[in-house]
């Protein structure tokens, strides 16, 4: 938007001076082209904001991310804790151990 506007600002100071000699420009299509999509990604980024102000007022409904856990933490969580180093190895990796 300010290279549009600086540049629309240089061809007007040029159109109206009357002791400029050379080649007069007018305002063209792609100022305004650029001016439109200059406001669009303003008004774009404003929807964003206010679209992360209203979702950090309400409380997130889901899952909570309790951080990574290996699959040997996991399993002692839910099967009662049972020890790895006393457990039987053939347990300790079955076929969903790397999945």
């Amino acid at each position: 938007m300010t290279g549009c506007s600086l540049y629309a600002n240089k061809i007007t100071t040029e159109f109206f001076d009357p002791l400029f000699i050379d080649q007069k420009y007018e305002l063209g299509a792609a100022l305004f082209i650029g001016w439109s999509g200059a406001s669009l990604c303003i008004i774009g980024g404003v929807i964003f904001c206010f679209s992360i102000y209203d979702n950090n007022k309400t409380p997130r409904m889901g899952y909570a991310y309790n951080g990574a856990t290996s699959v040997m933490s996991s399993r002692a969580k839910y099967h009662g804790g049972e020890n790895v180093k006393t457990a039987n190895p053939s347990k300790q990796f079955d076929k969903n151990a790397y999945v």
